[in-house]
């Protein structure tokens, strides 16, 4: 009956919840539309602004769960999840904003006031913090550490993330693998960064270290190896040899 009459049942299943079977939007070919832009329109006229992406799950799905845009068509008892867009307060991104009044922020701007006050106007100083990755007791999910700041200077040294390595320890640059970078230089949380990136005031940098490897190969298959199973090989393959 509801493919003779070109109607289309599309639930709908909130973030985290079950998928909605008892009252589902009923949206037509004829009447209206069956996109993803159409069903949002059904819902509410300012959802197509907030959306940011739409979850699918049914047979106009290729995979479980399909990320769609406004024009992916819709068909007979499919599932969506709308995803909406997050808001962005002015002036910046979380605790990196230009101006912020949230408490650990001003709690940071009155510990830097005296060490700002009591360098000369001509000279740009920068605070850098760096996360407790640096230490080999580092486990991650840890905050970073905003007590004991690294203070570098465009004008004495440089404020590039090798110069933040060589501030750090002389042989930081040689073991770093890349750096994971948060704040205002970063276009995203975290942006993996070289050397030659540039850090601006109060970024919060991690840096990761290249793994060292044994010599003569990796694991078991190592060209000169005294493990157990290397020797065992060796013992099975010597009468084949001979």
């Amino acid at each position: 009956m509801w493919e003779e009459m070109g109607l289309v049942r599309v639930y709908t299943k909130p973030q985290g919840q079950q998928p909605d079977f008892d009252e589902p939007f009923v949206l037509s070919a004829d009447r209206g539309g069956c996109t993803v832009e159409d069903f949002c329109n059904h819902v509410h006229k300012t959802l197509v602004k907030d959306m940011k992406y739409a979850l699918v799950w049914g047979r106009s799905a290729r995979h479980y769960p399909q990320h769609c845009g406004l024009s992916h068509r819709l068909e007979d008892e499919d599932v969506v999840q709308i995803v909406k867009k997050k808001e962005r307060e002015e002036g910046g991104r979380g605790r990196f904003k230009t101006h912020s009044n949230a408490p650990a922020r001003i709690a940071d701007r009155e510990k830097k006031a005296p060490l700002k006050q009591s360098l000369p106007a001509t000279t740009s100083y920068i605070n850098y913090v760096i996360s407790p990755e640096m230490s080999s007791t580092y486990l991650e999910g840890q905050q970073p550490d905003f007590d004991e700041p690294f203070v570098l200077s465009a004008d004495r040294g440089g404020c590039t993330v090798e110069d933040f390595c060589n501030h750090v320890h002389k042989t930081l640059v040689k073991d770093m693998k890349y750096a994971l970078v948060w704040g205002r230089s970063a276009r995203h949380y975290p942006q993996h960064c070289g050397l030659s990136h540039r850090l601006e005031d109060e970024d919060v940098v991690q840096i990761v270290k290249k793994k060292e490897r044994e010599e003569g190969g990796r694991g078991r298959f190592k060209t000169h190896s005294n493990a157990p199973a290397r020797i065992a090989d060796r013992e099975k393959k010597a009468p084949l040899k001979q």
